[in-house]
């Protein structure tokens, strides 16, 4: 199949006198293609995503539709990121940076006493908490001085954090946890894992601790109020990477498996990964009820329906896209990474294909209240509020390979690539063959002018048709190259694009 259109055959030609220049940028870089997300961060409305090969942090204030890098005065690769404030905090393995600006510029936290290799971070009130290979560190000056306090802690491999009211429970690279009850000044160890596997990341749901490990998968510790429960291993043999929670969900990312989901306090795991393309997934966050996942180069997924589906923007910013159409304020482009839509004129742009199982969305139409998307591979989908969700209906469609898709009047017609051409009355519930008189099997485009329907054929040039799709008859007089991509009309006359 043909792509590009390389002549355009017209009967009239209109020029602006009018002198035209200017720059085309694309509106869908997200600035983060190709990046390691090793760390994410929320504070009000902007996205922080920490990276590592030297890729540094990047902020985002449109839930993560662009990205813009904001490395001034900050090296070394991001192990992680928390923000406090007006203040946000950047462990590197080359140290601590600061920034009072969102990012604008970073000032290295330069103490002799503070660990340089910073892995976690956390806070109670107005005291800041970074775990290190060297123990805890703690600051109740904003960040400017640090000491450590290791008091308790056999094993002062700080790999993660998590809070509760007044109680920080720490994990270490020893499979051990410890407890502070005291704003990290001393610590009790409260339990240990069978393995001694080092604790990578650690949650908190209702009484129970989530404990996820480098390799020997996820531990639940009931907690109470002068007990603490012997560890309860799940989701075996996984090595986990991040947690967040949404209420009393759980979510956890791991290296290998992409991400899970526990509602019921770890009883039952769902494993969610329609959309992701790429592991590991290092990173999760949460803003508001949307969830962020940084993964293995190929930028941030998020999920606004609780994990359930996941939408990658820089895949369609490497996306081939196929067609266009518009209703009101909505630009939707259909394209091999999905359907999307822009609500600021191409600005930004977020995917809206729920119900389609078949990513490559070949061509658009729209007609009424209704919305018709030809996809390549599983026919014909129809949506009555604005892309939100889709049906498919293609019943009576043997070629399922859409090419094109037009509404006359109540009629539906849907070209094939080797199927020919199709109609339904009945919006899109039934099919029948509507290509008597065609000699190619290929249909590539339509256009309506008047009461006549006219069709662009691979190698057999344009057929119009006057009762609606009964029949077709050839009217290609005057054309050089019969192979025809597509078809518009402009005022009176029809333009025909040719390979």
């Amino acid at each position: 199949m043909k792509k590009f259109i390389s002549t355009l055959f017209v009967v009239f030609l209109f020029i602006c006198n009018k002198e035209i220049s200017g720059q085309w940028i694309h509106s869908a870089y997200t600035g983060l293609n190709g990046q390691y997300i090793s760390a994410i961060a929320v504070s009000g409305e902007t996205l922080f995503a920490g990276t590592y090969n030297g890729g540094g942090i990047f902020s985002s204030t449109n839930n993560g539709y662009t990205w813009n890098k904001i490395n001034s005065g900050l090296y070394g690769d991001v192990n992680s990121i928390i923000c406090k404030g007006n203040r946000i905090f950047a462990g590197t393995d080359l140290g601590m940076y600061s920034s009072t600006n969102f990012g604008g510029n970073w000032i290295h936290v330069d103490s002799s006493s503070l660990e340089v290799d910073i892995h976690c971070f956390t806070y109670i009130d107005s005291t800041i908490m970074a775990g290190t290979y060297n123990g805890v560190f703690i600051s109740t000056n904003n960040g400017i001085t640090w000491v450590k306090s290791d008091s308790g802690l056999s094993n002062p491999s700080i790999l993660s954090f998590a809070v509760n009211g007044s109680e920080i429970y720490a994990g270490n690279g020893g499979g051990e946890i410890f407890l502070s009850k005291n704003k990290g000044l001393s610590w009790l160890k409260i339990s240990s894992l069978p393995l001694n596997t080092p604790i990578k990341c650690l949650a908190i749901v209702d009484s129970n601790l989530f404990v996820g490990t480098y390799g020997d998968g996820v531990y639940r510790i009931t907690l109470t109020v002068d007990s603490v429960s012997a560890p309860q291993r799940m989701l075996y043999n996984l090595a986990t990477c991040s947690m967040a929670t949404i209420g009393n969900n759980l979510f956890i990312s791991c290296y290998s498996g992409g991400v899970y989901r526990t509602t019921d306090e770890g009883n039952n795991w769902s494993l969610l990964n329609l959309g992701l393309t790429s592991y590991p997934i290092l990173a999760l966050a949460v803003k508001d009820s949307i969830i962020f996942a940084g993964g293995d180069g190929d930028g941030i997924y998020l999920s606004t329906n609780n994990g359930d589906t996941w939408s990658n923007y820089p895949d369609f910013s490497r996306a081939f896209v196929y067609s266009f159409a518009s209703e009101g304020n909505n630009l939707f482009a259909g394209t091999d990474a999905g359907l999307f839509v822009s609500n600021n004129n191409g600005i930004n742009w977020k995917q809206v294909d729920q119900g389609i199982t078949n990513s490559r969305i070949q061509t658009l139409t729209i007609s009424n209240n209704s919305m018709f998307a030809g996809s390549w591979g599983n026919g014909v989908y129809i949506s009555t509020n604005t892309g939100i969700n889709w049906n498919n209906l293609s019943n009576g469609m043997t070629n399922l390979d859409v090419m094109a898709v037009v509404t006359k009047d109540s009629i539906i017609f849907a070209g094939t690539y080797k199927g020919g051409l199709y109609k339904s009355t009945d919006n899109g519930n039934d099919w029948v063959a509507a290509d008597s008189g065609l000699t190619s099997s290929i249909v590539t485009s339509f256009v309506i002018k008047g009461n006549y329907l006219f069709a662009g054929t691979h190698v057999s040039g344009i057929f119009v048709s006057s009762n609606d799709g009964l029949s077709w008859n050839c009217v290609d007089s005057g054309l050089t190259n019969l192979d025809i991509n597509s078809l518009a009309l402009c005022g009176n006359t029809i333009l025909a694009g040719t390979s």
